[in-house]
């Protein structure tokens, strides 16, 4: 798997390590230098026989699934095919979304 992240200086980045971050958009994001990190890295994602590059945003989704029933999910990945989440509820298609982006 490929993991992209995004940061400011080297220093921010190295904090992030830990995490197995393979590839760094540098902040802030210019479309020329996004497109020669991906095409850096495209075989490595083509290798993994998926369809869109995944990054991963991990942060808080409020989901509102009806009048009563309202819970906490987390986001997992996030493509131009859509996003993961990670809940302890069954979480259908048509409930409400709101999610909490870093800043």
């Amino acid at each position: 798997m490929i993991i992209y992240g995004v940061g400011g200086s080297l220093k921010e980045v190295m904090k992030l390590s830990q995490y197995g971050i393979n590839a760094v958009f540098n902040e802030p994001l210019e479309r020329p230098a996004a497109l020669k990190l991906v095409r850096a890295t495209q075989m490595l994602v083509l290798h993994e026989f998926r369809r869109y590059v995944r990054i991963p945003v991990i942060t808080e989704v409020s989901v509102v699934a009806g009048r009563n029933r309202n819970f906490i999910a987390s986001s997992h990945e996030l493509s131009s095919g859509g996003m993961s989440l990670k809940s302890s509820e069954e979480v259908a298609p048509a409930c409400r979304w709101r999610f909490h982006l870093p800043c």
